[in-house]
C-alpha cells in the first residue's frame, strides 16, 4: 500500500521535532549535571579552605603543650584556644549538615513543637562569647504568653543562632544586635537586626544562596564559608516557615523576618513577664 507524501513528510517532521527536542533534552541534562559538579567542587573547596584555616592555631598549641611543664600558665591559654577553634570547625560541619539534610528530617508520628523562650535564650548563650568578644550587646524582647512553635527545638535553636551570629560577624565592635519576637495571628515572627555594614542591593537577591557574600563581607572579619543563611533557609522552610532579608544599602545594617506557624494560641502564665531581657 502506497504510503500517501504528504503523510510522509507529516511523519518525518514528527520524528524529526522529536530528535531535536531529544537532543535539547539531553544538552540541559548534561548542562545541569555540569553544572552541579561544578557547584559540588565548589562547596568541597571552600569547605577545605574553611577546614584548613583552624590547622595554623592546633598546631601552634601543640607546640605550646610541649613547653607546657617549664610553663604552667600556658595551659589555659592552650585550652582555650583548641576550644575556640574545635568550636569553628564544629559549626562548620553543623552548617554543612544543615543544607545537605534539612529537607530529610523524620519527626515521627507527632508533629515537633518548642516553647520559644527557652530557644531564644540558649541561642543567645551560644553567641555570648562572640557577642563578649567584639563588646556587642544583644536586646531581646519576646512575647510575655507561652508561645509553642510548630519546629523541632534544636532546628529553631540552630537559626536562631545561625542568625545572630551572622549580625554579629558583620556589625563591629559596641554595636547593639535586637532579636524581637511577635505573635502575628497563627504565626510568631521573630526580626533579627543589627546595625552592621549592611547588604548591597545587587547581594540581596541571592542572600541565602550558598556561598553568596556581598563582596564587602569578603575579608570584612575573615570568618564564614556563606552557607550560614542557606541553612537558615533550609531548615525554614522544613518547618513550614519563611525568612525574609531586607537592608537599606551600605552601612545601614540588615533584617532578618523569620515567620513560623504556631503549635496553638499562647497562654499567658504567671510569672512569664521576664521572658524579655537584654544581653550584654
Amino acid at each position: 500500500m502506497a504510503v500517501d507524501p504528504d503523510q510522509r513528510h507529516a511523519n518525518l517532521r514528527e520524528a524529526n521535532e522529536r530528535l531535536v527536542l531529544a537532543a535539547l533534552s539531553a544538552q540541559q541534562l548534561q548542562a545541569a549535571a555540569e553544572r552541579a559538579q561544578q557547584e559540588q567542587a565548589e562547596f568541597l573547596a571552600a569547605v577545605a579552605h574553611e577546614l584548613s584555616s583552624p590547622m595554623a592555631p592546633f598546631r601552634l598549641a601543640t607546640a605550646m603543650l610541649g613547653r607546657a611543664q617549664t610553663d604552667e600558665p600556658l595551659l589555659p591559654r592552650v585550652q582555650a584556644l583548641i576550644d575556640r577553634h574545635l568550636e569553628l570547625v564544629q559549626r562548620l560541619v553543623g552548617a554543612v549538615s544543615q543544607v545537605t539534610g534539612a529537607g530529610s528530617r523524620t519527626t515521627g508520628s507527632e508533629a515537633p513543637q518548642a516553647a520559644l523562650a527557652p530557644v531564644v535564650h540558649a541561642a543567645a548563650a551560644a553567641c555570648q562569647p562572640m557577642l563578649d568578644t567584639q563588646q556587642q550587646t544583644l536586646s531581646l524582647s519576646l512575647p510575655v504568653e507561652t508561645v509553642q512553635v510548630a519546629a523541632r527545638a534544636d532546628d529553631l535553636q540552630q537559626i536562631l543562632f545561625n542568625l545572630l551570629d551572622n549580625a554579629s560577624k558583620y556589625s563591629t565592635d559596641h554595636r547593639e544586635i535586637r532579636l524581637c519576637a511577635q505573635v502575628q495571628g497563627p504565626a510568631v515572627v521573630v526580626t533579627v537586626a543589627d546595625d552592621g555594614i549592611g547588604i548591597t542591593a545587587q547581594a540581596l537577591p541571592g542572600i541565602f544562596e550558598p556561598f553568596v557574600q556581598d563582596s564587602r563581607a569578603f575579608g570584612f572579619n575573615g570568618m564564614g564559608v556563606g552557607i550560614g543563611l542557606t541553612a537558615v533557609r533550609a531548615l525554614t522552610e522544613a518547618m513550614g516557615g519563611q525568612i525574609v532579608a531586607s537592608s537599606a544599602g551600605r552601612g545601614c545594617g540588615s533584617r532578618f523576618v523569620l515567620t513560623l506557624p504556631l503549635v496553638t494560641t499562647p497562654v499567658s502564665p504567671a510569672g512569664a513577664s521576664d521572658a524579655a531581657g537584654t544581653a550584654s
